[in-house]
């Protein structure tokens, strides 16, 4: 198991394209609805740990199977947060 690029370009595309989304919302929707910051601070912070994570790994030809699977847990719960926290 390695880290390949699809991972570190999937992780930073995914910062760019969430901080984007917020900043236009905030913009926006200020005054419709409010935004959930302690959700958003929860997603930004996993992200930022799977960023960090997969960015000092992405060199490595292999790495151990518990860092792969925390890699793969953070990113499916940082899928959770955003499907199920309300």
């Amino acid at each position: 198991r390695y880290v390949n690029p699809a991972m570190l370009h999937g992780v930073l595309t995914l910062l760019l394209t969430g901080v984007i989304l917020v900043s236009l919302a905030e913009g926006v929707d200020s005054l419709e609805r409010d935004i959930d910051n302690a959700k958003i601070a929860v997603k930004l912070g996993v992200a930022l740990v799977v960023a960090v994570l997969v960015w000092f790994n992405r060199r490595r030809q292999v790495i151990p199977d518990g860092l792969f699977f925390v890699i793969g847990g953070l990113a499916i719960a940082n899928v959770v947060v955003a499907v199920f926290w309300r």
